[in-house]
């Protein structure tokens, strides 16, 4: 489009007023809407000239007809909404992700001293999850099992209740699900009441956060301009690097 619009805006510099195509060139660059939309007919009645004028016009700009320079205009209109769209999706996503970084900073440091306690060496460590907030907390697994903690990963239903079903008073079962609506993980924790310490990390605040004795909510806007888990995986894995340094 922007050959096209160089070509029609140096017809405008080197012709004069009252020349046809000068008349023609800026009709079409005040009305490209209009031209989109209309038959060759009609914007020759609105540049007052006749349609052969039309199209005359549109091969020295280098083009077959009028209905290549509406494709040319239709793609660049919707180029333009395209990017339009995705700067705002961009820009929303950025404030989204610092929030949350920012929310995190400041909330995990109200439960610094129950995390020291809660990872301690002398305990196994159980955490469930499934899909995305698995993938990013398997990394954070990893590591701890370096530094000799006792630590286990499970996303496979049988193999959860198989814990669940040996777990001890002493153990900790830790949670996660970021959209903090997962109803399995709330029914096993709810199975262990009273059984063992429980935590839940909620991508959201929900009533999962009831039956766990103690909780984190991943804070995020993730949520109002798409349905996805990005914002809360990122902030899910910058979560396990605190607790990794504070081990």
């Amino acid at each position: 489009m922007d050959i096209i619009l160089k070509r029609i805006n140096k017809i405008i510099a080197d012709g004069t007023n009252g020349d046809t195509n000068v008349s023609i060139a800026k009709f079409i660059l005040d009305n490209l809407n209009y031209v989109s939309a209309h038959k060759t007919s009609e914007i020759a009645d609105k540049c007052n000239v006749a349609p052969s004028s039309i199209i005359r016009f549109c091969k020295i700009i280098g083009l077959e007809g009028i209905n290549e320079l509406k494709f040319i205009i239709k793609k660049s209109r919707d180029s333009i909404k395209l990017s339009m769209e995705y700067d705002e999706y961009f820009e929303k996503y950025l404030i989204a992700k610092n929030n949350s970084a920012a929310l995190l900073n400041e909330n995990f440091l109200d439960i610094r001293e129950n995390i020291i306690r809660m990872f301690a060496k002398k305990r196994n460590i159980h955490i469930f999850c499934f899909n995305i907030a698995f993938f990013a907390t398997k990394g954070f697994v990893q590591r701890m099992r370096k530094k000799q903690y006792s630590i286990f990963l499970e996303d496979d239903i049988s193999s959860i209740q198989s814990y669940i079903d040996v777990v001890k008073e002493e153990d900790l079962v830790i949670f996660v699900s970021l959209s903090g609506e997962n109803h399995l993980l709330e029914g096993f924790s709810k199975s262990l009441e009273n059984k063992c310490e429980t935590f839940a990390i909620l991508g959201k605040d929900t009533e999962f956060k009831n039956v766990v004795d103690e909780y984190f909510i991943l804070e995020n806007t993730e949520e109002e301009f798409w349905d996805l888990f990005s914002i809360r995986s990122q902030t899910l894995q910058q979560f396990w690097d605190y607790v990794f340094l504070e081990s």
